[in-house]
């Protein structure tokens, strides 16, 4: 009587490694960064910042308790309207919010990276941004150019 022996898909293999690695966790939540400020606005990003996903859950760190008392009201809405951006890349089933640290050292908005050029780096950054068609891919771009330039200062 022979046995076979099972030798898992590759889809297996991988399925596994990414849940282990929690790689499925990290690409939702560098797909939140980007588009947080614009979904929250301006007020609330200023207030709360996206912390981890843990699977399905988006962990939010905030500037104090009454930030964490009025998103807990906005919970659904918000997951409404990230859960609409993000498209079919991820499915946020809940958010956390809990006081912790925000990144108002390091301001990332457009706004707050172009202001850190001179004149000259902004006139260039243009110039090289201006045949790009879509508004968003090109702010996308200007924010890369600006941080890379920004770095290179330091």
């Amino acid at each position: 009587m022979t046995t076979t022996k099972y030798i898992p898909s590759l889809h297996d293999v991988l399925s596994s490694l990414f849940r282990d690695l929690n790689i499925e966790d990290k690409m939702t939540y560098r797909g939140i960064l980007p588009i947080w400020r614009k979904v929250v606005g301006e007020q609330i990003a200023c207030n709360a910042y996206p912390a981890a996903v843990r699977g399905n859950i988006l962990f939010v760190n905030v500037a104090n308790s009454v930030w964490m008392q009025q998103l807990a009201f906005m919970k659904k809405e918000i997951l409404d309207k990230l859960n609409t951006a993000l498209g079919s890349a991820a499915r946020l089933t809940d958010i956390r919010f809990k006081i912790g640290p925000l990144p108002h050292s390091a301001d990332t908005s457009p706004d707050g990276l172009l202001s850190q050029l001179s004149s000259q780096e902004l006139q260039q950054i243009e110039h090289q941004t201006a045949s790009i068609a879509d508004p968003e891919l090109r702010e996308i771009f200007q924010r890369v150019v600006a941080a890379h330039l920004r770095n290179k200062k330091k």
